[in-house]
């Protein structure tokens, strides 16, 4: 079992990306946040059977991405 696939880190991953779609945080903000890549995070969720919240996580990068909500939550200046 490798450690990306211990039940506890399942959980743990599984937990953080349902809350980082809910409040609005990117695929490649949580997968920053995880330790992964977004491609792998997105395989994951998938073989965890989560591929439902891939398309809401892609949805909040790109709001992000163009400024929308959120996107001036303070961060910024944690970031620069």
């Amino acid at each position: 079992m490798t450690r990306i696939d211990h039940p506890a880190r399942v959980r743990q991953v599984l937990g953080d990306a349902h809350d980082a779609a809910k409040y609005g945080v990117g695929l490649s903000g949580l997968a920053a946040c995880v330790g992964m890549a977004p491609r792998s995070l997105r395989r994951f969720l998938t073989r965890h059977g989560r591929d439902d919240l891939v398309a809401p996580l892609q949805a909040n990068d790109e709001t992000l991405r163009v400024g929308g909500p959120g996107a001036d939550s303070g961060l910024r200046g944690v970031m620069s």
